[in-house]
């Protein structure tokens, strides 16, 4: 939620930190470790994250998710999926509803529009189930929808 720092800068500035607590809690002299991890505009990067104050909304959307039955990831969580972390850009946070479990290491995620036409929704369920029939596990790759 700080103003300009997304997926590839979150995961650099998770493998310097550590956790999202040691970099919001560091001081400015320490998050001058932001320039040996960003590129681009490490000084913005510095001013979102000491300029960031919408700890409300953070809890409100801890809160509706943990309402609803969602379980959040972030890239420092134990359980958070390997083979994400080892992309380019891994999502920063996950919602997670369910249990992930070791045969959930060959998986998929299908990702489309919120309103598919009756072809689209005919060859996804067709997709799907051959592929669920194999062992191969479905995730939903779009946004938490709540």
């Amino acid at each position: 939620m700080a103003d300009g720092v997304g997926g590839v800068v979150t995961k650099k500035l998770m493998a310097e930190f550590g956790s999202p607590e040691l970099l919001f809690t560091s001081n400015k002299s320490e998050l001058s470790r932001v320039n040996k991890v960003v590129e681009r505009n490490p000084e913005k990067i510095i001013e979102a994250l000491k300029g960031f104050s919408d700890w409300d909304k953070v809890d409100q959307e801890i809160g509706r998710a943990e309402k609803l039955g969602f379980n959040i990831l972030t890239l420092d969580d134990p359980g958070y999926p390997e083979p994400l972390l080892n992309i380019y850009n891994p999502p920063p946070v996950l919602y997670v509803k369910g249990s992930m479990v070791p045969e959930d290491a060959l998986s998929i995620a299908i990702v489309g529009t919120r309103m598919p036409d009756r072809y689209g929704r005919t060859i996804t369920e067709t997709l799907s189930g051959g592929l669920a029939a194999r062992g191969i596990t479905i995730v939903s790759g779009h946004g938490a929808r709540y």
